[in-house]
């Protein structure tokens, strides 16, 4: 059985948008190839109890970052690629932020993405 991770990896790395426009620079909690740009990553920031019986979690709450980096601030066709590929793994919209800051002199642009699911557990 395949995590979240995985099939969040799979889905944004089989979309041509992103894939042309990031290659292989589609990473889990990290940011691959160490500023090339545009890059993507993604993670799990939360993983919570949303339902509990007979002391067992009946029903868990994921949020999933994706955080779209690049060193212009002009993000393209990208966040709605995350969006249809998040959106078709039953995930739905939680927010959006813009952030930038800087780094060894150069302004990096960031649009981080969260997104829920929730599912029962077994």
């Amino acid at each position: 059985m395949f995590s979240m991770n995985e099939k969040v990896y799979a889905a944004l790395s089989k979309n041509e948008v992103i894939k042309a426009a990031c290659g292989t620079r589609i990473d889990h909690n990290g940011t691959p190839d160490g500023g090339t740009y545009p890059a993507l990553y993604y993670g799990e920031i939360s993983n919570v109890p949303a339902l509990m019986a007979d002391n067992m979690e009946k029903f868990t709450r994921l949020t999933i970052q994706v955080s779209i980096l690049n060193d212009t601030g002009a993000f393209g066709e990208l966040p709605k690629a995350v969006e249809t590929v998040m959106l078709g793994l039953g995930f739905i919209k939680f927010s959006y932020n813009d952030l930038n800051w800087i780094d060894n002199g150069s302004r990096i642009y960031c649009k981080a993405m969260r997104y829920t699911i929730g599912g029962v557990n077994e």
